[in-house]
């Protein structure tokens, strides 16, 4: 018969030392020992249409959402995404990790009322967001525009909420362009000549 536990404590394994890094130094560590190296595939189902990124490539667009990023936020603000799975998806993720900000991830099949919710209680300063793809995400992220170009008198359901961003997904060479927000363009958030896959 098995002895009796007393106590709910199992010891830290102390055999492996911790690495002292962060996912971005990661990348950039992996993008200096095998640049060429395939890092992502946009798997969509049309083979014609798939892209990928190496090592090198991936940083550089990376990096690319870090600055422009960093041009309008400052380091500890929450940035969410509110789109589908798609490379983009990642490439905005280590983009928000290099600038040194904190990645808000949003369901997509969430309704308008969940996604302010969710915005309101990370306190985000900007939502990247896919081109609506469906009535649900159009009627959930249009309010946000709205609000933000002062169709309302107060944002008080998301006050910290300062952008939006559509991530203007393309299927072609160039990834995706933005930020843009309520008619204005500013510089492309994450534009790359990533190889085509096949």
């Amino acid at each position: 018969m098995p002895a009796p536990l007393t106590e709910s404590y199992w010891a830290a394994d102390s055999g492996t030392p911790l690495l002292d890094t962060s996912v971005a130094q990661l990348l950039r560590d992996a993008a200096t020992a095998v640049p060429d190296r395939l890092a992502l595939i946009d798997a969509v189902p049309d083979p014609a249409l798939r892209r990928t990124w190496t090592y090198a490539e991936f940083l550089a667009v990376a990096e690319r959402v870090a600055r422009a990023l960093r041009s309008r936020y400052s380091r500890g603000d929450r940035v969410a995404i509110y789109a589908p799975n798609c490379a983009e998806w990642l490439i905005v993720q280590h983009g928000v990790s290099l600038a040194g900000m904190v990645l808000v991830p949003v369901n997509p099949a969430y309704r308008h009322a969940e996604l302010e919710y969710v915005l309101s209680q990370s306190r985000a300063a900007v939502v990247i967001h896919a081109e609506p793809d469906g009535d649900h995400h159009r009627t959930a992220v249009e309010p946000c525009h709205g609000e933000l170009a002062g169709a309302r008198p107060k944002r008080e359901k998301c006050p910290d909420l300062r952008l939006v961003h559509p991530s203007h997904q393309t299927r072609s060479r160039s990834g995706f362009d933005g930020p843009h927000s309520n008619g204005v363009s500013s510089p492309s958030m994450c534009s790359t000549s990533p190889t085509p896959a096949g």
